[in-house]
């Protein structure tokens, strides 16, 4: 089965979330209950994210044995596949989480790409913490 990222801004009457993430922080908070979602794992060997400064692609190794954590959120008779959300952290405290770049950095490193980051998790671990 195909599930559809997010929820593109132009998809303008959709009911649920807008953008391709979910904060880590609203869901701990609340803000996603509603939509009944569940923690699910993307398994990938790399993600990229794309600079807001200079609008480049920039790719990251995912370390053997981790992956994305995601943000599911069930099918309903409006959404039938359902969607999956990224779940990002700030900068900060994705920094020791182990992705590395696979090209060159801006002279600003990370900073200058984005200020929040895919959540790296185990395949093996519970999700829920």
């Amino acid at each position: 089965m195909e599930v559809r990222w997010g929820v593109q801004y132009g998809e303008m009457s959709h009911p649920y979330p807008k953008g391709p993430c979910a904060r880590l922080e609203s869901i701990k908070e609340g803000r996603w209950k509603w939509l009944k979602p569940r923690p699910v794992r993307i398994p990938v060997s790399s993600f990229g994210e794309r600079s807001r400064k200079d609008r480049c692609n920039y790719w990251f190794a995912v370390p053997d044995g981790l992956a994305l954590q995601g943000l599911f959120v069930p099918p309903t008779p409006s959404e039938p596949s359902g969607r999956v959300y990224v779940v990002t952290v700030p900068l900060e405290e994705a920094i020791g989480s182990g992705f590395t770049p696979q090209l060159p950095m801006p002279e600003g490193g990370l900073a200058e790409i984005h200020d929040r980051w895919p959540r790296l998790v185990s395949l093996k671990d519970s999700l829920i913490r």
